[in-house]
């Protein structure tokens, strides 16, 4: 989960087959939506693997994440609660509004199904921040190389680090 990413701004759901990211203005204001396809079951591989991986908490309860600090929260299968989030006092999972409660969401819950529904929101933007950096060397890459990477962008914020240690030379 990320603890830095930037606040996208809420925009409406992408249509189906789009993958959405958010550009920034230098100060961490969303300033649009940037579109690229998305195809290939790569998608729907980083999805099963997340919902694996991450898990979802007893009762579906929000947790503090990381453990030991009380800022950063997360929900569902690893989705870190954004300020926007708190302002607006929901979480948008699909077509549901889930109340943001308690200090910075700890008291929030959310059905399996909702948690689903969340994750499925939030893939295409981790997809986005998985391809972005990688460019051309992305389309070298197999469903489940492109799945990894957007597990490794989902937990860590994109893939620049990897660009940044010459992940696109080893592609």
């Amino acid at each position: 989960v990320v603890g830095n990413e930037e606040t996208p701004k809420a925009a409406p759901a992408p249509a189906t087959g789009q993958i959405v990211g958010f550009a920034s203005t230098g100060g961490g204001a969303a300033t649009g939506v940037i579109r690229a396809p998305a195809s290939g079951p790569y998608i729907s591989l980083a999805r099963s693997f997340l919902q694996k991986e991450e898990g979802l908490p007893k009762g579906g309860k929000a947790y503090w994440d990381p453990a030991g600090q009380t800022q950063l929260v997360s929900i569902g299968y690893g989705h870190q609660i954004q300020k926007t989030e708190y302002d607006q006092g929901y979480i948008q999972a699909g077509d549901e509004q889930i109340k943001v409660v308690g200090n910075r969401g700890i008291d929030t819950v959310l059905t399996k199904d909702q948690a689903g529904k969340l994750l499925e929101m939030d893939l295409p933007k981790y997809a986005q921040r998985a391809s972005g950096p990688l460019g051309s060397a992305w389309t070298k890459l197999n469903d489940n190389q492109k799945a990894a990477l957007v597990s490794y962008a989902y937990n860590t914020g994109s893939t620049k680090s990897l660009v940044n240690n010459g992940i696109i030379d080893a592609i």
